[in-house]
């Protein structure tokens, strides 16, 4: 037995299985919201502990961004991030304390990020992040419930008013940089 290949082959094998994981999750995606399939998945997810989520988050590899990320370094962490998608590099970021969770919970916070990368390589238009994560609750939640499960408050155990604020697009929020549609401009 030759363990480096043997490694090699195991390594490709869960790549290709997460990858046409991901090609059907976002199928499935595509059939409940309209977006397209892009052509391509994002790369696998990494599992990663929540602290280097917030770095992510933050973006903390920025000067301006130092202050901010002290405090994040001090912070106890609550494993409340479950996972993040970088729109800048693509990646998948799952918070690594979900691997405790029931597997169709996980699946759940997979297809949670995906609904993310789809939205952004659909050029879906938003004036703020928060706009980004209402539909992906809502299918993150039609998910669980189609697969025998409660919706995503219940499972996750996450207030509705929560969901509600973060969803919201506040003043301070807004991305002037990101043109809005010509419906909803941000005032």
């Amino acid at each position: 037995m030759n363990a480096p290949v043997d490694l090699i082959h195991t390594a490709y094998s869960q790549y290709y299985l997460m990858t046409e994981m991901m090609i059907a999750m976002m199928v499935w995606i595509a059939s409940v919201t309209g977006m397209t399939v892009p052509e391509a998945p994002p790369h696998s997810p990494v599992y990663v502990n929540e602290r280097v989520m917030k770095y992510i988050m933050n973006e903390c590899s920025i000067e301006a961004n130092k202050e901010r990320c002290e405090i994040i370094s001090k912070e106890k962490s609550t494993d409340s991030v479950m996972g993040i998608f970088d729109h800048n590099t693509n990646n998948i970021y799952l918070n690594s304390s979900i691997r405790t969770l029931d597997q169709k919970i996980q699946d759940s916070i997979l297809i949670h990020e995906l609904v993310h990368y789809m939205q952004f390589q659909n050029n879906l238009p938003y004036t703020c992040l928060g706009q980004l994560e209402k539909l992906a609750y809502k299918v993150q939640s039609q998910w669980l419930i189609e697969n025998g499960r409660k919706d995503v408050y219940e499972e996750l155990q996450i207030s509705p008013l929560w969901v509600f604020i973060i969803t919201g697009c506040a003043d301070s929020d807004m991305l002037w940089d990101v043109p809005p549609d010509s419906e909803s401009t941000a005032k």
